[in-house]
């Protein structure tokens, strides 16, 4: 049956995005047992696997993202990735803010130096976004 096969290819990709993360054998199972909170993960949706998989290639994303730091610290640079999805600012417009602001063309230029200034603006922008929204829930009561 195809969907049968769907989900064992999905299974499958679960299984190996999971040891890619902890370890294959018992840490990848347990691993996705703790993500999903169930007692038993078989007989599932293929829905169910496709979630899964981008929950865990998400994390494998992450992961990676928070590796691959510029020149900045990767704490300074986690930090700023937070701070970025906060304030709702995508790729493209991050790299327009770094060449407006700091005339840099790519991230992988960010020095320690630049990424304090970039993490102050952030805070600024995160801050400013929160005292908007809490000045229109306060008109919209009024």
């Amino acid at each position: 049956m195809p969907s049968e096969r769907i989900v064992g290819g999905l299974r499958r990709k679960a299984f190996g995005l999971a040891g890619q993360l902890v370890g294959k054998g018992k840490p990848a199972y347990e691993l996705l047992h703790d993500l999903t909170g169930m007692e038993s993960i078989s007989g599932l949706s293929a829905g169910f696997w496709s979630g899964l998989c981008d929950q865990l290639q998400d994390i494998k994303d992450r992961r990676a993202r928070d590796q691959n730091a510029p020149g900045c610290t990767p704490r300074q640079w986690r930090y700023i990735q937070d701070l970025r999805e906060k304030v709702g600012m995508d790729e493209t417009h991050f790299r327009n803010f770094l060449k407006k602001q700091l005339k840099i063309d790519s991230p992988r230029f960010l020095t320690v130096a630049k990424a304090r200034g970039v993490i102050g603006a952030l805070l600024r922008m995160n801050q400013r976004a929160r005292r908007e929204q809490t000045e229109e829930a306060s008109h919209a009561v009024v």
